[in-house]
């Protein structure tokens, strides 16, 4: 399948950071910080920079977001019905790429690969303009 991206396609995706990703917002009491949309197919995107998150609470590291990789999750989610989770809220707990030990995040998408017939998952991520890994 061939699809030319539109500029509808770019204003949509605007349009979608603005309403559903708050990059330093914190959750409302008892939601996660996460948002998951079913989809078709086997391949799952996942945005787990999507929004910021805490690597170590105790010395208050944080990663910053990726921008547009949750918006650009939950565009293929509308475009092509891939099934997403994505961090789209301020995690000041954890970080899904970060922590070892087990998170909500990870969690749901454990039970996500295990209960539907998910074979793939595609770690979206975006690139920060002052990477030092951009520089070499």
């Amino acid at each position: 399948m061939t699809m030319k991206i539109t500029e509808q396609h770019y204003a949509r995706l605007i349009e979608l950071e603005k309403t559903a990703v708050r990059y330093q917002e914190l959750p409302s009491d008892g939601d996660q910080p996460f948002i998951i949309k079913n989809g078709e197919g086997k391949v799952m995107l996942s945005a787990p920079h999507g929004a910021m998150t805490c690597r170590n609470p105790e010395k208050q590291v944080w990663h910053e977001e990726d921008e547009y990789t949750a918006g650009m999750a939950l565009l293929l989610n509308e475009v092509m019905k891939a099934p997403i989770i994505a961090m789209v809220r301020k995690s000041s707990a954890y970080d899904p790429n970060w922590t070892e030990d087990d998170c909500a995040y990870k969690e749901e998408l454990r039970r996500l690969i295990q209960e539907g017939s998910i074979q793939y998952v595609i770690d979206l991520h975006g690139a920060a303009l002052c990477s030092s890994k951009l520089d070499s």
